[in-house]
């Protein structure tokens, strides 16, 4: 029993990891094209907004700033622009805050990156929700390969911003980044430190269910079942699909049932679970959405059993069909053994099984296990 628990559980591993792995460096070469691109494309749209406004405002262009700038006063910049905004000179207020924005972005791309970092952490000083400023610094910390740190100042924003336009950027820089993180910790197989990371900003962004997600999954990986379990039921759908939810929640109830002697198989996605009813030898597929366990007419035929007089209304991919109550003796599914189960008898049966394994046999686990999270 124990050679079959390992094999199930390191086929599982190998599996996930293989999986992960690539999907994470496929991210990491995303990254590398989209990030500078994003990047080059503000920045020209930020020098175009300074000179349409220099046009329209007069004196307020990216020579007028060379008074602060050549003697290195970024406090007296940023004060002149917060004076014009008190002032209520809104106008002349924006062309100085691009103009000033378009210098930290040139900067930013030469030698004098750091003067754009210093003028860029000033001005964020007294705008500490400026969108286009928090974007930049981002960009600038990952251009010092301060990945980590790049993703603080999109939290700002995502904590404190409303606007759609500039959230839904920052979720997709946030992604990316993330990508590599998640990506370099896989490769140095650093797994506790992926839970770090996804516990981190499950904490900082606690509304987005995808970085929760990801906490429960790699909790899953390292072995903390209940950890994921307790993450996973406090786990929605803002960012996440039912599908993915439903995938890890089915990858959860089986570690955890395979850790209690339950054989588990995977092939082409699906999970498989060998088991013997009324002596005999069966494959079951694993459905966490089937409330009642089934079996083909042709498999019923050999299990023998007592059919019950009730017949159930069943809901299939050919639409709903009734189908008879068998009860079968003797079901041994690793270390569970039932003396009776009623299952349900369909005239066809899964390819590759020779049933459906539900939440009838599942829920048997309950007082070792607990119940298993559910979608929705």
């Amino acid at each position: 029993m124990r050679v079959v628990l390992w094999s199930a559980l390191l086929l599982l591993v190998g599996f996930a990891c293989g999986w992960f792995a690539g999907r994470w460096w496929g991210a990491a070469e995303v990254v590398t094209q989209v990030a500078p691109a994003a990047g080059a494309a503000r920045g020209a749209a930020m020098a175009e907004l300074a000179h349409a406004d220099a046009g329209a405002h007069g004196p307020a262009t990216t020579t007028s700033l060379e008074p602060w700038l050549s003697r290195g006063d970024w406090s007296g910049l940023v004060a002149e622009h917060s004076r014009l905004v008190r002032a209520g000179a809104d106008a002349a207020a924006a062309t100085l805050r691009r103009a000033l924005l378009a210098k930290v972005q040139d900067w930013l791309r030469s030698s004098d990156r750091q003067r754009g970092a210093d003028l860029l952490d000033a001005f964020l000083v007294e705008n500490p929700l400026d969108v286009d400023a928090l974007l930049l610094e981002s960009a600038a910390r990952q251009m010092q390969g301060q990945l980590e740190a790049a993703l603080d100042p999109l939290l700002e924003l995502l904590g404190g911003v409303d606007d759609p336009a500039a959230v839904a950027e920052a979720r997709e820089q946030m992604r990316l980044i993330v990508n590599v993180l998640e990506a370099q910790l896989v490769s140095r197989r650093d797994y506790p430190g992926l839970v770090r990371l996804f516990d981190t900003l499950t904490l900082r962004d606690p509304a987005f269910d995808g970085h929760r997600l990801e906490l429960a999954r790699w909790q899953l990986r390292t072995g903390a079942l209940e950890d994921a379990r307790r993450t996973l039921s406090e786990t929605g759908l803002v960012g996440v699909t039912p599908e993915q939810r439903a995938d890890l929640e089915t990858q959860l109830h089986f570690a955890l049932a395979a850790a209690e002697g339950i054989p588990v198989e995977r092939s082409d996605g699906a999970l498989y679970v060998p088991a013997r009813m009324g002596g005999n030898r069966v494959r079951l597929l694993v459905d966490t959405g089937a409330t009642t366990t089934v079996v083909s007419a042709a498999v019923a035929a050999r299990l023998g059993g007592e059919p019950l007089p009730n017949v159930v209304r069943v809901r299939t991919a050919a639409g709903i069909v009734e189908a008879r109550v068998l009860r079968v003796r003797d079901v041994q599914i690793g270390g569970l053994g039932l003396d009776a189960l009623d299952v349900l008898v369909l005239d066809q049966a899964p390819p590759e099984a020779d049933g459906l394994l539900g939440m009838d046999v599942l829920s048997r686990l309950e007082p070792l296990l607990g119940t298993p999270p559910r979608s929705g």
